[in-house]
Order: structure tokens, then C-alpha cells, then sequence
């Protein structure tokens, strides 16, 4: 480990206002809402990612050599060990017992299936299912781990009267009820932030998101049923929105070029059915290139995979694609601090709450921009953070508008070099 590892991961698992851990202690149980990922509809996705687990479980042990089946299976085991106490309950561990084991799981090689072997170089951040890592592959080419705290399949799936409250969208009727969702809702998350990389790693080079490159649900040697999320994926370079915002100065064509993008990436997960639920500045990346800054959204931890309602969805009328708005989708409200300002209180994961974010973002660029800008984008941040969930207005609207106060830069700025002439 680095000299200054030790201090960067007591900062790091200090209590802070940003702290997203989702236990007991901080998941509002009594007004856990009905939704999607608790509910019958991503069963049979579930099912099929854990069985492929356990395929790929007996595939190893038929074919692995005995040095890395041994290798596979003495991670196996440390990972299960050292997550018991990365996830407990704050008050059952220290921070310098949760440093202890974070420099243990740095120093444990992680063998995957089909002989990947990947090392962690370092803590990138705590969120409320899971920690993410800075790795390198066995070529040494740098990417992200993210490991989740460990579900139980036998957690994960409801009763049918259960189930049958959820899908009508009823709240729980009671505290057990309420724990048996939360406890189903936390171990698919993994499962659903999987699911959700890979619809989006499809789109090849108009991915808003990183790129899945590998994905497994760990066993416990002990427990079949009890296995540990890990999740390979893309290191997005560049730096988060707010530190862009806050660096060397840009103009406001790059402020507005990079406004639209994250509309324009907002659109792609919405026409997919996908909704972040975390938009705010942490989780966007910019990279600034040769032809001008590139953004991309992280953390989707919190995500949401929407009902397919095709009926709802292909319905043929004279709307553009863009006006199309996917269905509702509900889950869990966010009790992250940092998070509630890009939330309205009471709103779960839905297309309207991502709205709000964006709206909440579009204020903090504004206050980067000049005055040509100000009042449009102050304005348009105001219509997307509408208390009516339902006055928000969509995608199209808000791309519209700020390509026309693009314009209106560009034709300020063509002005000027004229009078200059």
C-alpha cells in the first residue's frame, strides 16, 4: 500500500454528512415504497444470474488446475471473512478495525472465473451497498472493483402476499414487512447495477456510463446461497463535474456543451428503461479532450430498471421518440445527506427525481456562466425542479433548450470577433 494509505482510509470511513450506508440505522423502513426490484418482475433475471454462478462454480472446479482452484478458493473464503466486518453495523466496528481489513482485502489477489486475476490499488469511495476500488488487471491496465455487501439468495425474494402488495404498490403494513423489502431491495441491488451496465455497455461508444467487463456473485464456501457481488468495470478518467466547475476557467460554450450531454445521456438511460436515481456532480466525470469536454455518469448503485409497459411505451402517436416518457419505476428514498439536495424529500428513484437532479445541476453550472446565459439556464433549472413531479418537462424540452441558448452564445461570440475586425 501507499505511504499515506492508512490516513486516506481513516478520512475516508469517517463519519461525514456524505456517508451512504444503508443499514438499519439509516434505510427509512416505515416508508420503504413498493417498486420494481422487490417486486415478481426481475425474478427470473435473478435467478438466472445466480444460477449462472453456479455453473461457473462447477465449471472451475471441473477444469480449473488444483493451484488456482485453491487460489479461487482461498479468496473465496477471505472475501466472505473480511466482508462480515466491512458490512456490519457501525456500531459493532471501529474504524481502525474497517482500515485493518481494507489493507487485507488490498493485499488478497482477486481470482474470478476462467483465471482473472485482478489487484486492488486503493479505496475510491463507500456507498451504501458496497465499496469501489482503483484495480489492475494481470496486464496492468487500470479499472474499478466494486464489491457488495453479502445477500443471501434466500433474502432476496418476497412471499406471494408480499409480492402481490408490492406489484399493487402498497406500503408495508408493518415493520417486518418493511425490514423483508428493504433486506430484498439491498441484496438485488448488485444484481440490478449488473443488469444495468450491461444494457448500457452494449452501446458501445454512445455509453454514457463506464463499461461492464466483468461481473460476479461470489460464495461463500460455507454457504452457497450467500455469496458477495464483485463488479469489473471501466475507469471513467477525467474529474467530477463540481472540481471541472470550480478549476480553470471555461467559457460558456463548454458549460453548455457539457449541460446538453448530460441531458443527452439522461435520454439514452430514459429510452432504455433506466432510471440513475443519483444524478449530482460526484457522479459525473469529466474529461476535457482536444475537441472539448466529454461527460459521463457513474454510481449506479441506486438504479432502477423500469416495468416494460410496451403498450405504454410503443404506443404509435405524433409525439417525437424523445417525448416517449418511460413508466414510473419506485424504490427506496435516498438518506444520503449529500445526495438530498439533488432529491426532493419523499421522491424514490422515478424519471421525475433524475429531472430534479438535472435541474439541481443546471443551477450549479448557471453559476459559472455569464450573463448572456444566466436568467435561460436559472429558468430552465426552475421548470425542472417543479414540486409537481408531473410539471417537470421532458428530455426534448430541456435539449431544445439549450441548444438554442448555445446558439445564442455562439452568435454573441461571432459578434464580437466582428466588431473586433
Amino acid at each position: 500500500m501507499h505511504k499515506d494509505s492508512r490516513g486516506d482510509l481513516e478520512t475516508l470511513l469517517a463519519p461525514s454528512a456524505n456517508e451512504v450506508i444503508t443499514d438499519n440505522q439509516t434505510v427509512n423502513l416505515d416508508q420503504l415504497p413498493a417498486g420494481d426490484n422487490t417486486g415478481r418482475q426481475l425474478e427470473a433475471a435473478i435467478n438466472e444470474v445466480l444460477d449462472e454462478a453456479e455453473v461457473n462454480d462447477r465449471y472451475d472446479q471441473g477444469h480449473a488446475s488444483n493451484e488456482r482452484l485453491l487460489a479461487r478458493r482461498n479468496f473465496s473464503a477471505t472475501l466472505h471473512e473480511l466482508s462480515a466486518t466491512l458490512f456490519a453495523p457501525k456500531d459493532e466496528v471501529s474504524t481502525r478495525e474497517l482500515v485493518v481489513v481494507l489493507e487485507q482485502l488490498i493485499n488478497t489477489p482477486f481470482v474470478l472465473a476462467a483465471g482473472k486475476t485482478y489487484t486492488l490499488e486503493k479505496v475510491l469511495g463507500r456507498g451504501g451497498f458496497g465499496y469501489t476500488f482503483l484495480a489492475k488487471d494481470a496486464d496492468g491496465a487500470e479499472c474499478v472493483i466494486k464489491i457488495s455487501r453479502p445477500a443471501d439468495r434466500n433474502n432476496m425474494f418476497l412471499s406471494p402476499e408480499a409480492t402481490a402488495a408490492v406489484e399493487a404498490k402498497q406500503r408495508p403494513t408493518s415493520s417486518v414487512e418493511a425490514r423483508a423489502r428493504a433486506q430484498a431491495y439491498a441484496a438485488r441491488s448488485p444484481i440490478v447495477e449488473t443488469a444495468v451496465l450491461h444494457e448500457l455497455t452494449k452501446l458501445g461508444r454512445d455509453n454514457p456510463g463506464p463499461a461492464l467487463f466483468d461481473a460476479e456473485f461470489i460464495a461463500n464456501p460455507n454457504n452457497k446461497d450467500l455469496r458477495v457481488g464483485v463488479i469489473v468495470m471501466e475507469r471513467v478518467a477525467g474529474k467530477t463535474l463540481g472540481a471541472y466547475l470550480e478549476g480553470e476557467y471555461h467559457n460558456d460554450q463548454e458549460h453548455l456543451k457539457i449541460a446538453l450531454q448530460l441531458a443527452d445521456s439522461l435520454a439514452i438511460l430514459h429510452e432504455r428503461h433506466i432510471f440513475h436515481g443519483d444524478i449530482k456532480p460526484e457522479n459525473m466525470m469529466v474529461n476535457e479532450g482536444d475537441s472539448g469536454p466529454s461527460l459521463k455518469l457513474i454510481d449506479y448503485g441506486i438504479s432502477m430498471l423500469a416495468e416494460r409497459q410496451k403498450k405504454q411505451i410503443e404506443r404509435a402517436d405524433n409525439r417525437p421518440p424523445e417525448d416517449k416518457r418511460p413508466p414510473v419505476s419506485y424504490a427506496r428514498r435516498s438518506s444520503n445527506a449529500a445526495t438530498a439536495r439533488y432529491a426532493p424529500e419523499n421522491e424514490v428513484v422515478t424519471r421525475e427525481r433524475d429531472l430534479y437532479a438535472l435541474g439541481r445541476t443546471l443551477n450549479d453550472i448557471s453559476d459559472y456562466t455569464s450573463l448572456t446565459i444566466l436568467s435561460d439556464l436559472k429558468k430552465l433549472s426552475a421548470e425542472l425542479r417543479a414540486e409537481n413531479p408531473a410539471r417537470r418537462p421532458d428530455l426534448h424540452y430541456v435539449s431544445t433548450k439549450i441548444r438554442a441558448m448555445l446558439r445564442k452564445v455562439e452568435l454573441e461570440a461571432a459578434k464580437r470577433q466582428l466588431n473586433a475586425a
